[in-house]
C-alpha cells in the first residue's frame, strides 16, 4: 500500500478535537466514483473501463468495517445512494492509471473523496478499516514526524500498520479507538455538536438545527436541512452534490457548499455574512440584510469554465447579496460575470476572465490571460505572464493615458478602467502592446541602433507585419535597414574596425570598450555579418535599458484585415469607413465567410460607386479610380494597361481591388491607418 498522510482530508477538512461528525458513504455502481471532484474525467478509457463494483461479501464487509469506526468514535456514517457519498467505493486496475500514479501496484489507496480499490485484490476488512481510517484522518505508524515504537506497530495495535504481527486486523486495535476517539469523541458524543438532529434514509436527508449561539456544522453528500442560530455561525458542506437547504438565521455567517451537480438555497439571514458556493452547482442565495458577500469557486468537474450570466438564465437566482466573487483553479479558466459589480480571480493557468455589466474587478494572477471589462468602470490586473486587456471598440474611440509603474487609464464607450500589470490592450482594429519582447520593440531597437532615431510610423508597421506575419528574422530586418541609402551614405567605406565604432556610438552614445571592439571587430573579420552584429548590440542589456522609456510608449499594431477594408472604403468612395461598415465587412473577412475579393464586389456594386463610375468609359473608370485612391491622375502605362484589362472584360472590383491595396495607397493614406483606423460615425 502506499504511503497516504492525508489526515483530516475529503468530507471531514479539518476536524476538531472531540468535535463529532455526520459522515456518508456511497457504494458505487459505475466509473464515475469521483464525481464530486472531477478527478475522474482524467483517467484514462481503459482505467474507467476496468471499474468493479464491490461484491456481495465486499459491501457486507464494507459496511461492517464503517460501523467499527462508528462504534468507536462520535462519527456517525450513514449511507447514501452510489454518486452521493462523502466518502465512495470502487474498484479498478490501478496498474492502467488512476488518480494517484504512484499507486499502481497498491492494493488500494484513498485519494480525495474515494477508496480506490484494485481489482487484483479482494476488498478484505483489514483493508477497508485502513483507507476509512485515512480518510477520516489516520497516518501510518511509521511515517512523518511521530511515529510507533516498532514493537507495537502491527495491527493487534492499529489498523494503520504493515505488520500483521500475526493478527487478521479485521477488528480496530487499541491504538485506532484511543486515536479516533481523540479526533471526534467517543459514540456516546454522537450528534451532540448539533442542537438537533434527524436522518431521513428514504431521502437521503439529513437535518440539522443549530444552538442559539454560534454554531459550527456540517453537511453531508447527498441532501441537508441546515438551521443556524442567532450566533456566528459556521456551515460547511462539502460535497454538496444533492439539494442543499440553509437557513442560517441571524449573525455574521459563514456557508460553503462544495461539490458537482446540486443545488444550494442559501437563505443567509441578518448579518455581515460570507458565502462559498461551487461553480458546478445550481442555487437560490438570499443574502439577506447586513453586506453579504457571495464567492463562486469553480470546480473541476466544470474543467475551469463558470459563467454567472448562464446560471442566472438558466434559473439560478440572486437577491440581497452586495458583492459577488468569482474564483478559478490553477489551471486555464473562462470566468463570466453577470450585471452586478462581480470581482473575479482567475489563479494560476492562461485564464479568460469577462466581467460583462457593472464596476468589476478582474485579476489574471499567473498564466497568460486574456481580460475583458465589459461595460463598466473596472479595475483590471493581469499578474505574472503576458496578458491582454480587451476593448470591444476600436482604438481611436478610447483614451489611454500611461502613468507610472505599468497603470494606464483606459477611457472609452464602455466606461473608464483603471489597467496595470498588461502587456497588450486588444481593440477592434488592433493591438496596443506595451511587451518589450514584441516585435514592435525589436524592431524600435534595430532602427536606434542603425539609424540613430525612432521608426517613422510606416517603416515601423511593415517591418513588425513582416516579422510578426512572414517569420522575417530581426537580422534579415537589420540587414534591411543597413542597406539603405541613409546607412550606407554613413558607412559604406567604413572598416569592420570602424564599423563597430559607428555602431557603438549609434546604440550606447559611447565609445567601444577595448573587449567588445576586439571581439566584434575579429567576428566580423571572419565571416559574421554586420546584421549580425547590430542585432547583438541591438538586443544587449545596456540598448534595451536606454530604449526602455520609448518601449514603454508602446506600439498600437493596427489589424491588417481592418486595414485592407479602410484602403477599400478610401479606393471606392474616396472617403473613410463608417465604423459599422468597417467592422462589418473586417469580421467577415477574418471569419472566413467572405474574402478580400467579394468585399471589394460588394463596393464596386453599391449605390456610392455606381453613381460615380455612370456614364463613363473603361479609360474614365481607371482615373476616377485613380483619383480616388492615389489623389492623382494615373501615370499613361498605368492607365494604358488598366484600360486593356478592362476592354478585355475584367471587373471595376478588380481594378480597384488592385490599386486599393497598392504600396503607394498604402503611404498616402498611413496617417489614417498606421495608429489605429480612423472612422466616422463611431458605432
Amino acid at each position: 500500500m502506499n504511503d497516504f498522510s492525508l489526515a483530516y482530508a475529503g468530507a471531514l477538512a479539518t476536524p476538531t478535537k472531540q468535535q463529532p461528525a455526520f459522515v456518508t458513504y456511497s457504494i458505487e455502481t459505475k466509473a464515475s466514483i469521483a464525481s464530486a471532484t472531477g478527478v475522474i474525467k482524467e483517467q484514462s478509457r481503459a482505467f474507467l473501463d476496468s471499474f468493479q463494483a464491490l461484491s456481495a461479501e465486499e459491501v457486507s464487509r464494507a459496511k461492517a468495517a464503517f460501523g467499527q469506526w462508528d462504534a468507536a468514535s462520535g462519527i456517525t456514517f450513514l449511507e447514501v445512494p452510489a454518486g452521493l457519498g462523502d466518502l465512495k467505493l470502487g474498484k479498478f486496475d490501478l496498474t492502467l492509471g488512476g488518480p494517484d500514479p504512484s499507486g499502481r501496484n497498491a492494493a488500494a489507496y484513498v485519494y480525495d473523496d474515494a477508496v480506490y480499490i484494485s481489482t487484483s485484490a479482494s476488498a478484505t476488512t483489514q483493508i477497508l478499516l485502513h483507507e476509512i481510517g485515512h480518510f477520516i484522518g489516520l497516518k501510518h505508524p511509521f511515517s512523518g514526524e511521530f511515529t510507533l515504537d516498532p514493537s507495537l506497530d502491527n495491527w493487534s495495535q492499529t489498523v494503520m500498520s504493515y505488520t500483521s504481527g500475526g493478527y487478521s486486523g479485521d477488528v480496530l486495535g487499541v491504538l485506532d479507538k484511543a486515536a479516533i476517539s481523540n479526533l471526534y469523541g467517543d459514540a456516546a458524543r454522537d450528534g451532540s455538536q448539533v442542537a438537533s438532529w434527524s436522518w431521513d434514509a428514504t431521502t437521503s436527508t439529513l437535518t440539522q438545527q443549530g444552538f442559539s449561539t454560534a454554531t459550527v456544522m456540517r453537511g453531508v453528500g447527498g441532501n441537508n436541512n441546515i438551521s443556524g442560530g442567532a450566533g456566528a455561525d459556521s456551515i460547511t458542506i462539502i460535497a454538496g452534490n444533492g439539494r442543499n437547504v440553509i437557513d442560517a438565521g441571524a449573525g455574521n455567517d459563514a456557508i460553503v457548499t462544495m461539490g458537482a451537480g446540486g443545488f444550494a438555497d442559501i437563505r443567509a439571514g441578518d448579518g455581515n455574512d460570507y458565502m462559498v458556493i461551487s461553480g458546478d452547482s445550481g442555487f437560490k442565495v438570499d443574502g439577506g440584510t447586513g453586506f453579504d458577500i457571495l464567492n463562486f469557486r469553480v470546480g473541476e468537474a466544470g474543467k475551469g469554465y463558470f459563467s454567472l450570466v448562464a446560471a442566472l438564465t438558466a434559473g439560478s437566482a440572486i437577491a440581497n447579496v452586495e458583492q459577488v466573487r468569482i474564483e478559478g483553479l490553477s489551471f486555464s479558466d473562462h470566468l463570466i460575470g453577470g450585471a452586478s459589480a462581480d470581482s473575479m480571480d482567475g489563479n494560476g493557468g492562461d485564464d479568460r476572465l469577462e466581467g460583462r455589466a457593472g464596476d468589476d474587478i478582474l485579476y489574471g494572477r499567473e498564466g497568460n490571460d486574456l481580460l475583458v471589462g465589459g461595460s463598466g468602470n473596472d479595475l483590471i490586473v493581469g499578474g505574472a505572464g503576458i496578458d491582454t486587456a480587451k476593448f470591444e471598440g476600436f482604438y481611436k474611440q478610447f483614451s489611454v493615458v500611461l502613468g507610472s509603474g505599468g497603470r494606464a487609464i483606459v477611457t472609452g464607450p464602455e466606461g473608464r478602467d483603471s489597467v496595470s500589470e498588461v502587456e497588450m490592450f486588444q481593440f477592434a482594429d488592433g493591438t496596443l502592446t506595451f511587451d518589450p519582447d514584441a516585435a514592435f520593440a525589436r524592431v524600435l531597437r534595430a532602427y536606434d541602433t542603425v539609424l540613430g532615431r525612432v521608426p517613422d510610423p510606416v517603416g515601423l508597421d511593415y517591418y513588425v507585419d513582416r516579422m510578426e506575419d512572414f517569420g522575417t528574422s530581426l537580422t534579415d530586418v537589420a540587414n534591411d535597414l543597413s542597406s539603405s541609402r541613409e546607412f550606407q551614405a554613413a558607412t559604406g567605406g567604413l572598416t569592420n574596425s570602424a564599423f563597430v565604432d559607428f555602431i557603438y556610438n549609434n546604440a550606447l552614445h559611447r565609445a567601444a570598450d577595448t573587449g567588445g571592439k576586439a571581439y566584434y571587430t575579429q567576428a566580423l573579420d571572419n565571416g559574421m555579418t554586420r546584421g549580425a552584429f547590430v542585432v547583438d548590440l541591438s538586443e544587449s542589456t545596456e540598448h534595451r535599458g536606454l530604449t526602455a522609456a520609448q518601449v514603454a510608449n508602446g506600439f498600437f499594431n493596427t489589424d491588417d484585415t481592418f486595414q485592407s477594408i479602410a484602403l477599400l472604403y478610401d479606393g471606392f468612395a474616396n472617403r473613410l469607413p463608417d465604423a459599422s461598415g468597417l467592422a462589418y465587412y473586417a469580421e467577415r473577412v477574418k471569419s472566413g465567410s467572405m474574402t478580400l475579393a467579394q468585399v471589394t464586389n460588394d463596393f464596386a456594386t453599391s449605390v456610392e460607386f455606381k453613381n460615380g463610375i455612370a456614364g463613363k468609359d473603361n479609360g474614365q473608370i481607371v482615373d476616377l479610380i485613380y483619383q480616388n485612391t492615389l489623389d492623382r491622375a494615373p501615370d499613361t502605362v498605368g492607365r494604358a494597361f488598366y484600360q486593356s484589362q478592362l476592354d478585355r472584360g475584367a471587373t471595376a472590383a478588380g481594378v480597384l481591388q488592385d490599386i486599393a491595396l497598392s504600396a503607394e495607397h498604402y503611404i498616402l493614406f498611413s496617417a489614417h491607418i498606421t495608429q489605429g483606423i480612423e472612422t466616422f460615425g463611431w458605432a
